[in-house]
């Protein structure tokens, strides 16, 4: 399941009825609701942290970094990292070439998502965070043979544990009777 708040009906926001029963819904089936905040996580943050507050058993997943762009010049990094305080909360290293603050040149291996990588380990630990490519738009970008070395090339650090769960076994215990 996945929320676009950028979709959603004009002037209607994620916490009406459609959206309450929605969230609620997919937290009884045990399937993640996915956030993918295109225009800024600053406009969503809010009813965010009220579905997650009202269905705290509702999964999360915050889809390309929450569409931050770095750790230090975007007013929506704060937000995302306030969302840590939600267990359910995982966050989505993905589409990197997404998320370099302007003016940065777009190149993998898209260094300035090394120090958001980090910063998510150690403010969300490791077990809430997973990789993911942004296929099939990554192809046009990087490559998939890239993308799926990333997390070793962006200069965040990971040691072996924290390899193995965001490029993998996060994942594997979010869907852990597989996906198809």
């Amino acid at each position: 399941v996945r929320f676009n708040p950028g979709l959603w009906p004009e002037g209607e926001r994620m916490t009406n009825n459609v959206g309450r029963a929605m969230f609620r819904l997919a937290g009884a089936r045990g399937a993640p609701v996915g956030f993918m905040c295109f225009h800024g996580l600053h406009l969503h943050v809010e009813d965010i942290r009220a579905l997650c507050t009202e269905f705290p058993d509702t999964p999360v997943l915050m889809d390309h970094f929450g569409f931050c762009k770095g750790v230090e010049d975007d007013t929506n990094w704060p937000a995302l990292l306030s969302l840590a305080q939600f267990p359910q909360v995982t966050v989505k290293a993905s589409a990197q070439f997404r998320v370099l603050p302007s003016g940065v040149a777009s190149e993998w291996p898209y260094p300035t998502t090394g120090p958001q990588l980090r910063q998510l380990l150690d403010t969300f630990g490791t077990r809430r965070v997973v990789w993911g490519s942004d296929f099939p738009y990554v192809s046009e970008q990087c490559g998939y043979e890239r993308a799926a070395v990333i997390v070793d090339a962006c200069g965040a650090g990971l040691s072996p544990e924290e390899r193995a769960a965001v490029m993998g076994g996060n994942l594997s215990a979010m869907f852990p009777g597989g996906w198809y």
